[in-house]
């Protein structure tokens, strides 16, 4: 029986009320700030649980959504809403509030406070060091989201009070030496931070440090290789962290690939699976989150792009878009045909009984597509299931993301130079990957600059000119494998790629399915004769859609009968991108406030 919540051990301390997190006082006020509340090891563990929303949300709880399914995962998904998704720039302007924004600054507060209480504490050692890691590891965390969003950012690295105006404002610290800050905070958690601390996968641990590490510097690697690439040297260093510290993870031996992917997605506990380094644990009556619902029981207004359904190879290991043809891919005019002995992670991830279409399905999906990677079909129908009572636990962070975060760091590192890939490289990453039960497909081989399986090389025709082969394979793989987890987004920004995300330069992002709405109708009712003929389905039932062709331009070619569902079809709801995207505005009032204190800061660029 589940008994934990949040990813966390239920605390033996006295709690006020339990609702959803647990709704807890504030620290200082349930036990007085004095150094003798900071003696006591279990309330330094409980104002660190308190964090824990924060940074691992998992699922989030209630009706409340995070960055997984369509939140972030821009470039997979189509949705006539999608200018206005709160993680997506376009469309927005600079705001004059803070509080609209992620420009943030009280969790470092809180952390730093947290610090200075623990360098007065009289712990052992051992236990001093293992909570300041702690700490400085959720610091490095934090700013490092505050410089992906932002570049350069005012640092801190004791409790000021927002009082203190002297003190409160400062020149802007330079990104690279926030995040070489980052990275001296990660290296103290990495020697401090205990190994085991309570049950598996419910706490911080060193390996969770490495794990994070392996992402959170794989994002400043690429992303110095990409936008500033006269700082190579930079760009090595922390793809050499990143690499170092996925390397740790798998070396460690605690963690092996689960049989079966969906499981990751679908569980009802994730405290025996081997894969998961941390998870969100829900309980019924305690915590509960709401993800499955959507896929389950609401029309997919967001719903896989075609651009997203090419993505997988055939079970040849080759790309459909293979350079001289791919015998195994039976083509994308018949939605049988087309998911024909695919990448079995397709089927995971989108309902392969039939497409459903918006004038059929009561639970459609705009593209025909439909996403299910987060359905568990033994709680379709069942309270767990709908509403915001969903069960499922959230992997927060696994090894299959270690194992991609390594692969690309060294292929990032051996294009540097700085590195030289193996057989073995790709034998502890994507072919473990492959080699997984439920997944089973070819394994790769490393031959000179190129990637081969059984059925030859892997020659994908639409590969960009600016990226080798063997990072576009790898890419590929990252795609989907960690499909819907909220990654895609960033993983644009970092490679410079957000053009990926425009759907006028690709217009197979506002594209589903291909209808041939007379062969549908026929195919429809064979497979669900009416208990009465006036009841089967008809063109004039079927109604309208926007269907297109794709002209040798590659532009929409309107068309009555037959041709890809185009779900956006609202003037101006395009999603496009711009230069300025890669980067948050600065919100207009704490460009005032700074500017009041003497201190010149600038808008990033785009957005003044």
């Amino acid at each position: 029986m589940k008994h934990k919540i949040l990813g966390l051990a239920l605390l033996t301390l006295p709690l006020v009320s339990c609702n959803d997190f647990l709704t807890r006082e504030p620290l200082d006020r349930l036990r007085g700030d004095n150094e003798e509340t900071w003696n006591s090891e279990d309330v330094v563990r409980y104002s660190v649980y308190n964090l824990y929303p924060s940074f691992f949300k998992g699922f989030n709880s209630g009706w409340g959504r995070s960055d997984w399914f369509a939140e972030t995962n821009i470039a997979d998904w189509n949705d006539d809403n999608a200018q206005e998704v709160a993680t997506l720039f376009t469309k927005n302007v600079p705001t004059l509030t803070t509080a609209a924004t992620q420009w943030d600054f009280s969790t470092i507060y809180s952390l730093n406070t947290n610090l200075d209480k623990l360098a007065h504490s009289a712990f052992s050692n051992e236990t001093k060091q293992h909570w300041v890691g702690v700490n400085r590891f959720l610091r490095a965390m934090e700013y490092a989201k505050l410089v992906s969003n932002f570049g350069d950012v005012p640092y801190y690295q004791q409790p000021i009070n927002p009082n203190d105006k002297a003190t409160l404002y400062r020149a802007f610290s330079p990104r690279l030496e926030v995040m070489d800050s980052v990275l001296a905070d990660i290296k103290y958690a990495m020697e401090n931070v205990r190994i085991d601390d309570g049950e598996q996968g419910l706490n911080i641990t060193r390996d969770l440090v490495y794990a994070y590490a392996s992402r959170i510097f794989l994002f400043e690697g690429t992303w110095q290789k990409y936008h500033s690439p006269q700082n190579a040297e930079a760009a090595a260093k922390y793809l050499q962290a990143a690499k170092d510290a996925a390397d740790y993870v798998m070396k460690s031996g605690r963690y092996k690939l689960c049989n079966n992917y969906k499981d990751l997605t679908t569980s009802l506990d994730l405290s025996t699976n081997t894969e998961v380094i941390l998870y969100r644990s829900y309980v019924n009556g305690v915590v509960t989150h709401s993800l499955m619902t959507f896929m389950n029981t609401e029309p997919e207004k967001s719903s896989p792009s075609r651009s997203l359904i090419e993505s997988y190879l055939t079970q040849n290991g080759l790309p459909i878009n293979q350079d001289g043809g791919n015998a195994m891919y039976l083509g994308d005019k018949d939605f049988k045909k087309e998911i024909t002995k695919r990448d079995p992670r397709l089927y995971a991830t989108i309902d392969t009984t039939a497409l459903r279409l918006p004038s059929v399905a009561a639970v459609y999906a705009t593209s025909g597509y439909f996403a299910n990677r987060f359905v568990n079909p033994n709680l379709v129908n069942k309270a767990g299931g709908k509403s915001y009572t969903n069960i499922t636990d959230a992997p927060v962070m696994k090894l299959n993301e270690v194992m991609m975060n390594y692969i690309e760091a060294a292929a990032e590192l051996a294009s540097l130079g700085k590195y030289t890939l193996t057989q073995s490289d790709f034998d502890r990453t994507i072919n473990a990957l492959r080699k997984r039960p439920s997944t089973n497909m070819p394994t790769v081989q490393l031959v000179g600059d190129a990637l081969h399986v059984a059925a030859g090389e892997v020659k994908d025709s639409q590969r960009d000119a600016d990226v080798s082969p063997i990072l576009w394979e790898i890419r590929r793989e990252r795609r989907t494998e960690l499909v819907y987890e909220g990654l895609r987004f960033n993983d644009l920004r970092r490679w410079k790629k957000l053009n990926y995300a425009d759907m006028v330069l690709n217009p197979k992002l506002n594209m589903g399915a291909y209808i041939n709405k007379s062969a549908y109708v026929a195919w429809y009712n064979r497979t669900y004769p009416p208990a009465k003929p006036e009841n089967a389905l008809t063109l004039e039932k079927l109604g309208k859609m926007n269907l297109v062709q794709l002209d040798p331009t590659g532009k929409y070619v309107a068309d009555e009968n037959e041709g890809y569902i185009k779900p956006i079809v609202k003037e101006g709801f395009m999603r496009t991108y711009k230069e300025r995207d890669y980067l948050y505005p600065i919100p207009i009032d704490q460009l005032t406030l700074y500017r009041n204190a003497g201190y010149s800061v600038k808008q990033n660029a785009g957005w003044e």
